[in-house]
């Protein structure tokens, strides 16, 4: 649109209208005073620019996406652990450096390919092994020990009675929850020959081992039925 000042003004001593103002040039003036002013249609223009940013977002979005997708799929698949379908062994010694010790030694076998009886009864095989030197560790060099266990279940019995020979108001030994028992005839004074070990628990019949000759030290294990 053309805009036509009436207002005269004086040039070179004669009254002269100002010339009119081509649209481009009005429209640069427009711009320059008024920057809001730059786009015919302002709407339009938002509209524009509220596509442009959110084009730009799911981009982005894309994008990582894509990076989450790579980086699941470059991690290794879990692996089996090695003790998996094989039970942990729950008998230990009480002595806790060898406990650690033999457990850890039980699950490197199966990591290394040991079937689980195989790793299991060694296991058990280094524990009684311990077992034995500790109880022996402490008693004369006239004693027995042993391990008495359920005929039917093989679980240990704890609190037996321990005498050599008929059971009297005393018990010599008793049992501890695993199952084993010391009886130390040579800190009593006994000496070599031929006894009958008797087990008592209450639940239990009386029963005792078949005589035999004793000395030393010995293990005599026992399964009592009910």
């Amino acid at each position: 649109m053309t805009i036509v000042m009436t207002t005269p003004r004086e040039a070179g001593g004669r009254r002269t209208f100002p010339r009119r103002g081509r649209n481009t040039e009005r429209s640069r003036l427009d711009q320059s005073m008024f920057p809001q002013s730059r786009s015919p249609s302002p709407l339009l223009s938002l509209t524009a620019s509220a596509y442009w940013e959110m084009s730009r977002v799911l981009v982005l979005a894309l994008v990582l996406a894509l990076a989450l997708s790579a980086c699941s799929q470059s991690q290794p698949a879990p692996t089996a652990t090695p003790t998996a379908g094989c039970p942990e062994p729950t008998r230990v010694t009480g002595l806790t450096p060898t406990d650690v010790s033999n457990l850890a030694t039980w699950k490197q076998d199966l990591a290394n390919g040991v079937a689980c009886d195989k790793a299991t009864g060694d296991y058990v095989t280094r524990l009684e092994d311990k077992k034995s030197e500790q109880l022996f560790a402490n008693a004369s060099n006239f004693a027995m020990i042993g391990r008495v266990t359920d005929a039917v279940s093989g679980a240990p019995v704890e609190q037996v009675c321990i005498t050599p020979g008929k059971p009297g108001a005393i018990c010599w030994s008793r049992t501890d929850r695993d199952g084993w028992y010391l009886l130390d005839l040579g800190s009593v004074f006994a000496h070599e020959g031929f006894y009958e070990i008797f087990f008592v628990k209450a639940g239990y019949p009386e029963q005792h081992s078949v005589s035999r000759m004793l000395s030393g030290h010995a293990r005599i294990d026992f399964q009592m039925t009910k």
